[in-house]
Formats: C-alpha cells, sequence, structure tokens
C-alpha cells in the first residue's frame, strides 16, 4: 500500500471505505476469492495453459523457428555480422533522418519568422510613412535597380568586347 499515490492512500483511509472494508460482506468476497478463485486459476494454468504453450512451442517454434535460424547463424557467421551491419545501417539512417527533420524544421521556422516579420515591418513602414513618402522610396528603389542592371550590362558588354578581340588576336598570331 506505500507504494501507492498519496491522494490513493488518503482515500482508502476515509471512514466511509475503512467501514465498507471491514463489513462482512467484504470479508466473505475475499474468503470467497482465496478458496475458490485462486486454486482454480492455478489449475486452469497448470493443467490447460502451459501443456498448450509447451506443445505450441515444441510442436512449431522450436522445428520451424529457432533451430533453422540457430543453425543458419551457426553455420554462417558471415551472415550474422551482415545482420548486425544491417540493422545498423538501419538504426543510423533513422538516426539522420530525425536529425535532418529536426534541422529541416528549425530552418523553415527561422525563414518563415523572417518572412513574416518583413511582411509587418513594411506595413508599418507604410502606415508610418504614407502612401506618398512611400511611392517616392518605391522610385528611388526602381532608379537605383535599373542603374545597377544598366552598369553591369555595360561591364558584360566591356568584358564580351576584350574577350573576342583578345581571341581574334591569338588566331591571327596563329
Amino acid at each position: 500500500m506505500e507504494n501507492l499515490p498519496e491522494y490513493i492512500q488518503s482515500l482508502l483511509q476515509h471512514p466511509t471505505i475503512q467501514q465498507l472494508a471491514s463489513s462482512p460482506i467484504a470479508s466473505n468476497l475475499a474468503n470467497l476469492h482465496a478458496t475458490y478463485l485462486n486454486p482454480s486459476v492455478a489449475h486452469i494454468r497448470e493443467s490447460y495453459l502451459d501443456p498448450s504453450l509447451s506443445h505450441l512451442r515444441s510442436t512449431y517454434l522450436d522445428p520451424y523457428v529457432v533451430q533453422p535460424l540457430a543453425h543458419l547463424l551457426a553455420s554462417m557467421p558471415d551472415l550474422a555480422s551482415v545482420l548486425v551491419l544491417v540493422f545498423i545501417l538501419f538504426v543510423s539512417f533513422k538516426v539522420l533522418d530525425y536529425t535532418r527533420r529536426a534541422v529541416m524544421f528549425w530552418v523553415w521556422l527561422t525563414m518563415r519568422l523572417a518572412w513574416w516579420a518583413t511582411i509587418i515591418s513594411l506595413g508599418l513602414y507604410m502606415y508610418q510613412a504614407g502612401w506618398g513618402k512611400v511611392a517616392r522610396d518605391l522610385g528611388f528603389l526602381f532608379n537605383f535597380l535599373v542603374g545597377l542592371l544598366e552598369t553591369f550590362g555595360h561591364r558584360l558588354e566591356d568584358s564580351s568586347r576584350e574577350r573576342d578581340s583578345a581571341s581574334q588576336d591569338y588566331w591571327r598570331k596563329t
């Protein structure tokens, strides 16, 4: 009774429960259980269950499962090591899959948080600055990006011209 939780122990100490446990009906039920149920359960287990299980084991389990598996593992030690290797690989892949899932969860969570933080901060900026300032800032950003692309395009054209002239000079020399 000492291994029961405290709330159940306090419930069992309640006077009503104590009175029911000491009643003649409870003592008669305990007597009937000790007299008839325990011996019959032991008799059923010894008479029917144990012989049935031993017959099942000796008839089917030993000759068809245990002995062939033991013979196979004893005759081919390489098979045992291969089975151990397959088991280790299986467990390793399960651990790696779990690790991959955990890492991907945190990566996606970070990306979602960054996305929503950007959306919310842009919304707050638009609310605080007003539509006129937002339109001017978008125009400035658009012109800045167009200028960058034009500069990149001019440098790309210059480098391709230099490469073409270098290759033509190479072919003229040979």
